[in-house]
């Protein structure tokens, strides 16, 4: 056992770790005995001279209560104003908005994950002061809520698409911003597919994602983090360049110009 545990020790380094090393280890064979005291012990080896404090740790719980519930806060306000503008010009609410609110939704689940997470174990907490079992659930909470983020995200990048198709090219011309922001829009949700579907089949059992004292299979996720991490980041580099050349290209000062540049790119960099 003590081999086992001196294992678990160098690959658990944090909650993407726990994923990583329940989808590469198969504890479902140790007696019952070893497997709870592994699960009762901590997650990761004290550092010298300290006690592991597993029922009342040092944490950061309010400060991620109160971050959860002031973003939350200002994705409603947002949100409610964008549909009361919709509704004020146009006396309708169109695809974009409705996407938005899907995106806003599951941004809301994924929160309440969050959420769960520091009334179940915690957050901010030293590895050394979380049992194995805790860390196990903090693991599960982090893989459901990834792909909820994830959708989340998908989401709003594709509402933030089709609102620029309507700002900067209202008439649907076919021009080269037109097939670009297609291109760019059908893109991400064909990545962002991909991708959910692929951590989605990783592991039979799915909880064996986050439980290495399951018996089961997984292939290798990285590479598909990598490659999905540069897709991310390629898709918000193109909705923050698309509007930019129609932006200079106005009959305005240059430094209204610079406004309305930097308007545009405050609000894709906040999302």
């Amino acid at each position: 056992m003590s081999e086992i545990h001196g294992s678990w020790f160098i690959d658990f380094v944090f909650l993407y770790s726990i994923s990583d090393f329940a989808m590469a280890q198969d504890l479902s064979g140790l007696a019952f005995e070893q497997q709870q005291a592994l699960l009762d012990g901590g997650a990761l080896e004290p550092r010298a001279n300290h006690l592991p404090n597993f029922e009342n740790p040092a944490n950061f719980n309010t400060l991620t209560r109160t971050v959860i519930g002031l973003a939350f806060g200002i994705c409603l306000m947002s949100v409610l104003t964008r549909f009361f503008v919709s509704w004020e010009n146009w006396n309708r609410i169109n695809l974009a908005d409705g996407i938005l609110l899907f995106g806003l939704g599951t941004y809301v689940a994924y929160g309440a994950v969050v959420l769960d997470s520091t009334k179940q174990v915690g957050y901010l907490i030293h590895q050394w002061d979380v049992r194995l079992r805790d860390a196990i659930y903090l693991s599960r909470n982090f893989t459901i809520g990834s792909n909820l983020f994830r959708i989340s995200s998908a989401s709003v990048k594709a509402a933030i698409l089709l609102e620029w198709l309507h700002i900067f090219n209202q008439t649907q011309e076919r021009n080269s911003f037109f097939w670009t922001s297609h291109a760019v829009l059908w893109f991400n949700i064909i990545s962002f597919t991909v991708a959910c579907i692929i951590f989605s089949v990783a592991c039979k059992p799915y909880a064996k994602n986050w439980d290495p004292f399951l018996h089961g299979t997984c292939y290798d996720t990285r590479p598909v983090y990598v490659a999905s991490t540069a897709f991310y980041l390629l898709v918000d580099l193109f909705i923050l360049a698309l509007p930019q050349r129609i932006i200079w290209r106005l009959h305005m000062t240059k430094r209204k110009k610079q406004g309305v540049a930097a308007f545009f790119g405050v609000g894709v960099l906040a999302r």
